[in-house]
């Protein structure tokens, strides 16, 4: 009966990764916008990273924006 149980809860938690999935994605283009500043969400080190939180428009629809390339940076 244990097995079982420990069985259960494995497959449980393996399907609730799932749901919390990301799915990005990569644009060539795109017109970048900030909208507002992220306050002290960001932090490193003890510091507060300054970001803004950007955003762009597709068919009508906003989607957040990031780069995952950490040697870029802002532009001002």
């Amino acid at each position: 009966m244990k097995k079982i149980i420990l069985l259960l809860a494995i497959f449980i938690m393996n399907g609730l990764g799932f749901m919390n999935a990301v799915y990005a994605t990569s644009i060539n283009t795109a017109n970048v916008y900030a909208i507002g500043d992220c306050g002290q969400l960001l932090k490193y080190k003890g510091g507060v990273v300054k970001v803004d939180y950007v955003q762009y428009t597709d068919n009508g629809v906003n989607y957040p924006a990031y780069c995952m390339d950490k040697t870029k940076q802002r532009s001002q």
